[in-house]
Parts: C-alpha cells; sequence; structure tokens
C-alpha cells in the first residue's frame, strides 16, 4: 500500500469514518473543491512522504492505546505496556491486582501505583503473584539503610531502593477503601531452611488522618512453618503488632506521645505513651551500624538477631496486603 491512497467519499464525515475502519490509516487529507479522500498510510522505512497541500484540510487519527500500548483490532482493546493500566493505558493500576488483570502475568518487581485516583500522589511498591493470591507490599526494610524519615515521607510514601520502602499511609487507606484488609508480616531469610515466620491479620485498617493514622485489626494468627534449622536456634516470631491497637503514628518531627519516641528509635512508627513498641521492624542492622544508640536496631523478639548467623541469615522484613 503505497504513503497516500485516494478513495471515494461523499463527504468529510464519510472520509474519516473510512480512516477508522482502516488498521493502517493513520490520517486523512480532505479537498473539498474535487471531494476527493486522501487516506495517509504509515510510511515503510524506504518511503518518502511528500509534503500536504495547503489546498487540503487535514484530520489525524487519535491513537487508541497511550503509553506504548498495543491496540487489538479484533477486541477493539488496548494491551498495556510498562506497568500501565486503564481502557487506553493512559494511567497507572489503583492496585496490584488491577496490575495483574492487565496482561502483566507473574512479573514481579517496583511498580507505580495509583491507590488515590491521584497522579500527583503516586506510590512505589513491590506486586508479587506467586500463586492464585496477589500480595502488595506496604512496606520493607532489610535493616541497611536508615528510616528516619519525616512525617510527612510516612503520609505520602518512600522508596530508597528495592529493599527498602514504605507505601504511604495516605495509599494504605485508600486499599483499605478498595476492600484489602487481610495483611501479613513476615520476616524473610536467605537460607529459606531457617523457617517461614509470618503474623496474619484480619481487619488491618489505618485509621483517619485527623487521629494520626492509628493502626488496628480485628484478629491475629500466628502462621509461621517451623523447620528443623529454626528448632535448632530456638526461633520464633513474635506479634510485633501487639498493644499498639488504636496508637497514633509518630515521626521525628510529628510526635503524638510526648516522649520522642521516634527520634530516640530513628524510625517513624505507632509507638504507644511509654515508647515501647513490641517490635523495632525499621531499625538498623547492629553488625553494620556498631555506634548506634540501642533502642536504634532492628528488634524482632523471639528470632534471637543477636546471634549473628541469624542477623546475617535474615534478608528483609515486609508489610503486605494478600488479595
Amino acid at each position: 500500500m503505497s504513503a497516500v491512497d485516494d478513495v471515494t467519499a461523499r463527504s468529510v464525515v464519510e472520509c474519516t469514518s473510512i480512516c477508522s475502519q482502516t488498521t493502517d490509516c493513520s490520517a486523512v487529507s480532505w479537498n473539498e473543491q474535487t471531494r476527493t479522500c486522501f487516506l495517509h498510510i504509515h510510511c515503510p522505512p524506504d518511503t518518502t512522504c511528500s509534503d500536504s497541500s495547503s489546498e487540503l484540510v487535514h484530520f489525524k487519527k487519535k491513537v487508541p492505546c497511550q503509553n506504548g500500548g498495543d491496540f487489538i483490532p479484533e477486541t477493539k482493546t488496548c494491551l498495556c505496556n510498562d506497568g500501565w493500566a486503564g481502557d487506553e493505558c493512559e494511567r497507572y493500576p489503583y492496585n496490584c491486582v488491577e496490575f495483574y488483570q492487565r496482561e502483566y502475568g507473574t512479573r514481579s518487581g517496583p511498580v507505580w501505583l495509583d491507590p488515590q485516583h491521584d497522579v500527583t500522589k503516586l506510590t512505589r511498591t513491590q506486586c508479587n503473584r506467586p500463586g492464585a493470591k496477589v500480595i502488595t507490599t506496604i512496606f520493607r526494610s532489610d535493616g541497611r539503610q536508615p528510616h528516619n524519615k519525616t512525617y510527612e515521607d510516612f503520609v505520602s510514601g518512600y522508596y530508597i531502593n528495592s529493599k527498602n520502602y514504605w507505601m504511604g499511609l495516605d495509599n494504605v487507606r485508600a486499599l483499605n477503601q478498595q476492600g484489602f484488609d487481610e495483611a501479613l508480616y513476615s520476616v524473610v531469610f536467605d537460607n529459606p531452611g531457617m523457617g517461614d515466620f509470618k503474623w496474619r491479620y484480619s481487619g488491618f485498617q489505618i485509621g483517619d488522618p485527623s487521629s494520626g493514622y492509628p493502626i488496628s485489626y480485628t484478629t491475629a494468627n500466628d502462621a509461621s512453618s517451623q523447620v528443623p534449622a529454626a528448632t535448632d536456634f530456638d526461633l520464633s516470631l513474635s506479634n510485633c503488632f501487639e498493644n499498639i491497637s488504636g496508637v497514633s503514628f509518630s515521626a521525628w518531627d510529628h510526635e503524638t506521645t510526648g516522649s520522642d519516641c521516634a527520634g530516640r528509635h530513628g524510625a517513624g512508627w505507632w509507638y504507644p505513651d511509654d515508647c515501647h513498641a513490641p517490635c523495632r521492624l525499621l531499625g538498623l542492622r547492629r553488625e553494620l551500624f556498631p555506634d548506634q544508640g540501642e533502642e536504634e536496631y532492628l528488634t524482632i523478639p523471639g528470632l534471637r538477631l543477636d546471634n549473628h548467623t541469624v542477623e546475617e541469615s535474615m534478608a528483609w522484613t515486609y508489610l503486605f496486603f494478600k488479595t
């Protein structure tokens, strides 16, 4: 097919209609005097497209799929690429479930999500689909990066690297409103033989900003799987969210306890008035940061992170929705 095809049309409306039904047509030119319709076809690499005449009226065909999406003529739908979503690949997914509904298979890795339906408030997190369920990570930390961020950072979210990030309290609330309320907290080891440690929380919610984003859940149960190595080290996982239900969130620049809990612990968290949270999940590894205050170290009662072998084997800790 040549770069320009002329066809018979009775009007400019019919001319544009013919183009819309022709897959290779990218634009039309209409000559009102001669009532000639020119279909502009995508030029092959070895073809030179001539300049248009000033006597013609031009109409460019709207690209049905944005951001590199592929148009499927048979279904008249867009197949989105590179993490985009929407009928025309015009936006980011609202959640990880939608991410996988866009034909991304089992692909995992950092992705951009738009839980608040506001492109100015995107968050970067990790989506995984190890089986039938979809995992949306709320936060992840490996103890190798400080998380002593501002209150605004914890509210909107931040991303340090693939093992250290925080989705943002506003984004977690937005996912709650979309029906996400089953959360799991897990500790992952490089050596699978060390064990599979996790707690499951039903009815997991982040409260209203005016109340300081309090955390709450209805039930909690230990979902860990013990293995011989874990038994040898006498390892177990405590409920890291015990006794903090209803507690507001604090950061070093927005303290709700009056006791500088976030400053002392080197990270934002839901600290009770006495600053004693069951675990310090955003803390630092003792061997990598030997000069920090005692309250700043990664602490998970039951996992014996004071043991060199155990600490070296731990890959990261994370909290995630599973739907």
